[in-house]
């Protein structure tokens, strides 16, 4: 879950098939290739949170094998 204060609620992220979640943001450079961070500071203000299988949590996936991963966001109010 995370709180955003400023847009008063909290967001929801329920998960499965995954065992590891990456936060990143994409500082200034890289940010200049994503259109709609807006201004040359937009980066400062978003967050990216992934779902995923990473270094200890990785999954193998064998030919013939599936692996599922979901993700569902959701928001509340504060």
């Amino acid at each position: 879950m995370l709180e955003d204060p400023g847009l008063r609620r909290k967001i929801i992220i329920e998960k499965s098939g995954s065992q590891s979640t990456v936060v990143w943001t994409p500082w200034e450079r890289k940010a200049a290739e994503i259109g709609d961070l807006g201004s040359h500071y937009g980066w400062r203000q978003m967050v990216c949170v992934e779902s995923s299988n990473v270094r200890s949590n990785v999954v193998t996936v064998a030919p013939g094998s599936s692996h599922t991963l979901s993700v569902q966001y959701s928001t509340e109010s504060l």
